[in-house]
């Protein structure tokens, strides 16, 4: 009796490209100077997909081995762009690692607009 309880699949655990999404999206928010989010290119997989979520900010390539991220973000006006990245990468790394086990390899993060507040117009 004690085989057959050894060969039995005990189930498997999948997690989404949401799920890697959103916690991207919620650790980028701890970061100060990140002031929102931009949409991501479009491209074919997304294109097809109704994207009211945290996927339209981040794209995720997930392998049986690690996962890539790359998340758009918006600035305020006053953020160093530099330490901003760094900080944003570290924390999606140490949450996405620590909140599902896998290994994340590569995150990238695109600046795409800065919120300039009170900017001087051009005459």
């Amino acid at each position: 009796m004690s085989n057959i309880n050894k060969s039995r699949n005990s189930g498997s655990l999948v997690i989404s490209e949401d799920v890697i999404a959103s916690i991207a999206v919620n650790a980028s928010k701890d970061v100060e100077g990140v002031s929102g989010f931009a949409q991501r290119p479009i491209n074919l997989h997304s294109f097809y997909k109704i994207a009211d979520s945290a996927s339209k900010y981040v794209d995720v390539t997930m392998s049986d081995t690690d996962v890539k991220i790359h998340i758009y973000v918006k600035v305020s006006q006053d953020a160093k762009i530099q330490t901003l990245a760094e900080k944003v990468q570290q924390n999606i790394k140490n949450a996405v690692q620590n909140m599902t086990g896998m290994m994340v390899s590569e995150v990238d993060v695109t600046i795409s607009t800065a919120d300039i507040e009170n900017a001087p117009t051009q005459s």
